[in-house]
Parts: structure tokens; sequence; C-alpha cells
């Protein structure tokens, strides 16, 4: 008879995974280990340039080159009809 094993070395990730996930709920975290995690909402203006640059630098400061920072705009109206804008505001 055959045996289907799978992956043994991914099983093996995600059952460490787990468990150090567990393990960090046993214990209090450390203000050392702390890593801001931001949601930058940007304003843009007529030409879909950032409005206010300076609230990046802003940003990166208030992190200090660690944690996760996401940075969005909002456009109005209908996506198919500004499909062209927001492609372009993502460069």
């Amino acid at each position: 008879a055959e045996k289907e094993w799978g992956d043994g070395i991914r099983g093996l990730s995600l059952n460490a995974a787990q468990y150090a996930l567990i393990k960090l709920e046993e214990a209090q975290p450390h203000t050392k280990n702390w890593r801001p995690q931001l949601l930058v909402l940007l304003k843009l203006d007529s030409d879909l340039g950032v409005k206010h640059p300076r609230l990046l630098s802003f940003t990166s400061q208030l992190k200090a080159g660690k944690g996760l920072t996401i940075v969005c705009s909002v456009l109005e109206g209908a996506y198919m009809a500004r499909e062209a804008d927001a492609k372009l505001s993502e460069k």
C-alpha cells in the first residue's frame, strides 16, 4: 500500500510556527520587541502627487526604521472610471 506523507519540512515549519505563536500569548511582551504598524492615508493633489510629503518623513521618524507602514490614498468615484488614475497614483 502506498502512503501519502506530504511535505515533511513544511509540516515541521507549520508546527514550529504554531508553537511560537502559542508561546507568545503566554508571556508579557517586552518594550524592546515592539514594532509600530502604521496606516498612512495621503491626500493627492490634482497631478496625483503626494500633497503632504512631510507626512511620510514624519512616519519614518515615528517608526525609527522598524515596523510596518502601509501608505494609501482614496480616489473618489467609480473605480472603472478612474482606473488610469489609480494605476498612475501607484507610481
